[in-house]
């Protein structure tokens, strides 16, 4: 999800989200030069995807020239406490893409400024999990992605159909396990953490991996 970091950032930041566009349709600017403004997420330092991101940024670049947006990427490993020491320094980018564990993190803080009387909700059909947006009442961010959960399986280990449900998950992993294989994978080292707390949070109908081959510990 995005949201931004000064007022002045909402504005023009907003601009910089395909989400965004449409609310600001018909907001008369000053002529000027082009105003730059920041926008960090991870995404931006992502193979592959990172580079269609920048290309979508450098297409909006080149449809105005009111605004020009700059991509900051950043590990998503490392992205949440970086923005963070920034914001809490007074600084960091005008437009941010957190996930939403890190969304509520950020809102408290006083550091990431209301989207009230900027975006009229009555105006857009947002998807369902944008009523999570609100925090007392009042819109921060608006949503940027959202991406479901899959379950992925090991055909070589898992005979047959994949579990539906969370009770065969159980009973599929744990008949799956022994002789130097696992019948759940979860990440588990210092540089996966961030996914590690994402990834327990998720509902019981949403688990990542079964069946996967693993060295024997």
């Amino acid at each position: 999800m995005a949201y931004l970091h000064s007022r002045r950032g909402i504005v023009r930041g907003a601009l910089a989200s395909v989400l965004l566009v449409s609310a600001l349709s018909g907001t008369a600017f000053a002529q000027q030069a082009k105003e730059k403004i920041t926008f960090a997420a991870a995404m931006f330092s992502e193979a592959g995807r990172g580079d269609r991101a920048k290309a979508w940024v450098q297409k909006f670049n080149e449809s105005q020239d009111k605004i020009e947006v700059e991509p900051i990427a950043i590990p998503f490993s490392s992205f949440a406490n970086t923005v963070f020491t920034q914001m809490g320094g007074g600084g960091g980018p005008d437009l941010v893409r957190f996930d939403q564990i890190d969304y509520f993190a950020a809102v408290p803080s006083g550091r990431v400024l209301s989207l009230e009387g900027l975006i009229d909700p009555s105006q857009y059909k947002f998807i369902g999990p944008d009523k999570y947006l609100a925090v007392n009442g009042k819109r921060y961010g608006v949503i940027f992605d959202s991406t479901g959960y899959g379950l992925l399986y090991n055909k070589d280990i898992v005979k047959g159909a994949p579990p539906t449900t969370f009770e065969d998950f159980l009973k599929v992993a744990k008949e799956t396990t022994g002789d130097g294989k696992y019948g759940y994978a979860y990440r588990a080292t210092m540089a996966e953490r961030a996914g590690f707390w994402q990834t327990s949070a998720i509902s019981s109908t949403d688990l990542v991996a079964a069946g996967a081959t693993l060295p024997a510990i």
